[in-house]
């Protein structure tokens, strides 16, 4: 995964007004390029992508896993503060379209 600034961001973003001003972008051409040249025939691609439209169609298949909010809220509280999801705000951000993205990926 690159991470693809619409900002002159220079760390890891983990503040919300930050967040709103980055894409999560994969470089489709370097995934290709890893899925042609993976000699055990499975490629795993774990996490979110702001295009994941063009990354389904390179899988013969799709697994989702998937995790209930209270849960996933633990897990994220107890990261460390320089981890993605540490803080209140952002968590809520992605509380917010986390079903909507679940959803869009089972429907596909």
């Amino acid at each position: 995964m690159i991470r693809e600034s619409k900002s002159d961001i220079q760390v890891y973003p983990n503040d919300l007004d930050s967040i709103k001003k980055t894409d999560w972008i994969c470089n489709i051409e370097i995934l290709e390029e890893i899925i042609k040249n993976n000699n055990n025939e499975i490629t795993y691609y774990c996490g979110i992508s702001s295009k994941i439209n063009d990354l389904l169609p390179l899988f013969d298949k799709v697994l989702l896993l998937q995790v209930d909010k209270g849960k996933l809220e633990q897990r994220l509280s107890n990261r460390t503060p320089v981890d993605f999801a540490y803080t209140q705000d952002v968590q809520q951000r992605m509380f917010g379209w986390k079903d909507k993205w679940e959803q869009h990926i089972i429907d596909q």
